[in-house]
């Protein structure tokens, strides 16, 4: 069996109803999960260094002025995720489209560029199942409620009392730097605290959806203090 059984109850697990965004497109409403939400799925479930995603392909197929100035841009993206397994890994691979429309050119094109990825690469994912969108292809979406957790429910535990110590922790240093006048070194150590726990990583976007006033208070003190970090 390539996955854990841990893992394979988490696979089955139904898509959190809460975590399902919705947007209108020609005169329908469409059922959808974030990028951001996909990608922490597949670090809770395959480990943050269980899987990867390699951009197979990346086409422009449209650049054009419109009659209002503004710069659309559409591009075609084909995205491989491989998560680790033992022996080996599984892979599923997948295509999707992404738009950017703006004034400035390179804006159309970044805005293009990051949904195309981002889209081909859930499309990807949805193939692992239900908790990544696939449940939300079914007309019935008997796979969409409240999610079980299954045998997920100690890890899923242990994820939000991280996020709490995380955010604890992330409490000491905002007083320590704005206490006074920190020295060098204490600076240092605070942005050599935020280097290894969070920052570059998706938990950092999480905490910040999870303790938004800390951690702008966190990332307030830091800029006050950047000019003296070592």
């Amino acid at each position: 069996m390539p996955f854990t059984p841990q893992q394979v109850a988490q696979l089955n697990d139904k898509l959190d109803r809460s975590k399902v965004a919705q947007r209108k497109q020609a005169g329908q409403t469409l059922s959808y999960i974030e990028g951001w939400w996909a990608m922490a799925e597949a670090n809770r479930i395959f480990g943050h260094h269980g899987w990867d995603y390699e951009i197979m392909l990346l086409e422009r197929v449209v650049e054009q002025q419109r009659d209002d100035h503004k710069f659309e841009v559409a591009y075609i993206a084909r995205v491989k995720v491989d998560v680790t397994v033992e022996g080996g890994y599984v892979s599923r691979e997948d295509v999707g489209y992404g738009s950017g429309i703006s004034k400035q050119l390179g804006d159309a094109y970044e805005g293009a560029v990051k949904e195309a990825v981002t889209d081909a690469m859930k499309r990807a994912l949805r193939g692992f199942g239900w908790p990544f969108g696939l449940a939300l292809y079914d007309k019935s979406q008997a796979n969409v409620g409240e999610a079980e957790h299954g045998a997920d429910a100690e890890a899923d535990q242990k994820f939000k009392a991280q996020l709490e110590a995380d955010a604890e922790e992330m409490r000491k240093w905002t007083q320590i730097l704005t206490d006074g006048n920190p020295d060098r070194q204490a600076i240092a150590d605070a942005r050599g605290w935020m280097s290894a726990k969070v920052n570059g990583t998706e938990r950092w976007r999480l905490m910040n959806k999870a303790a938004p006033q800390d951690f702008k208070a966190f990332s307030e003190a830091m800029n006050k203090h950047k000019e003296k970090a070592v």
